[in-house]
């Protein structure tokens, strides 16, 4: 599904990530992932964001029968701790 506030089509998501057994009972975990979608939508094929369709978007359609093209890029960086207590 496309929206219009953040269009993202399909995706790539790239991982790693390593734990670390500290001692008994507590582990440290790191992990990183790049995200990266790139779209590009003709003039009225998304029902969400340029539809020409009047009968379908009565309220919201900021780009009606305009083409549009977007990219999101995305780093995620994670680091965890746990411990029994």
């Amino acid at each position: 599904m496309l929206t219009s506030i953040l269009p993202v089509g399909d995706a790539d998501f790239y991982t790693a990530g390593f734990a670390y057994r500290a001692s008994e009972g507590s582990l440290w975990e790191v992990g990183f992932g790049y995200l990266v979608s790139t779209i590009d939508v003709p003039g009225g094929a998304s029902t969400n964001a340029n539809s020409t369709d009047e009968s379908v978007n009565i309220l919201y359609n900021p780009y009606a029968g305009i083409d549009f093209k977007g990219r999101v890029e995305g780093i995620l960086v994670e680091l965890s701790y746990t411990s029994d207590f």
